[in-house]
């Protein structure tokens, strides 16, 4: 059984600026190859690319298989990416979507956009910042479990998605919690 989600890339004007386009661009080629890094973690899940900014359109890789350039012009727009995620429902499944954003959009869209979301069941949202000046107080708002991955931890907001998790991550409550947890290694044999 196969498990789709789709990477919605901000394709708007604002990732222009400092290189953020490319990191883009870099995470969805890390993404297309993750299934050959780990197979068992990632099996099964398929990886629908598509553009967002004034509307959504499907992402087509290049010959060989390599992630497009991608063209920022526009501006990010939740109406139509709201409707994209509505007419991703289908055989009584909610979509999982992971949004790669800088969060550069109109923020008044944004009640309307999580009425549309509760209407919709709460599909599986998560949303990765994208460059130094990220908004992440409107990403976080966005994700369906108000939690922003940085750009660098994209595999770790995937495999929440996989496992169909949709808590926040929980925080240690001490040091004492981060202590308990990690392993008594005191007996390993370094000369071995």
């Amino acid at each position: 059984m196969t498990m789709p989600i789709h990477v919605i890339v901000d394709v708007s004007g604002a990732m222009r600026e400092m290189g953020k386009i490319h990191i883009q661009r870099n995470l969805c080629r890390y993404l297309s190859q993750v299934q050959g890094i780990d197979r068992e973690g990632f099996c099964g899940v398929e990886f629908h690319l598509f553009a967002w900014a004034e509307e959504v359109s499907r992402i087509d890789m290049e010959p060989g298989g390599d992630i497009p350039a991608l063209p920022p012009q526009g501006r990010a727009e939740l109406p139509p990416l709201a409707e994209f995620l509505a007419g991703l429902y289908g055989a009584g499944t909610a979509p999982r979507a992971l949004i790669l954003s800088d969060g550069n959009m109109v923020r008044s869209d944004l009640p309307a956009f999580k009425s549309r979301m509760q209407e919709l069941g709460n599909p599986m949202l998560r949303t990765v910042a994208i460059g130094a000046d990220a908004d992440g107080v409107l990403l976080q708002q966005l994700s369906s479990n108000n939690t922003v991955f940085l750009a660098e931890n994209i595999s770790s907001a995937v495999r929440g998605m996989v496992a169909g998790c949709d808590k926040p991550p929980a925080a240690p409550g001490s040091v004492f919690d981060i202590l308990a947890a990690q392993p008594d290694d005191t007996e390993e044999d370094w000369d071995a």
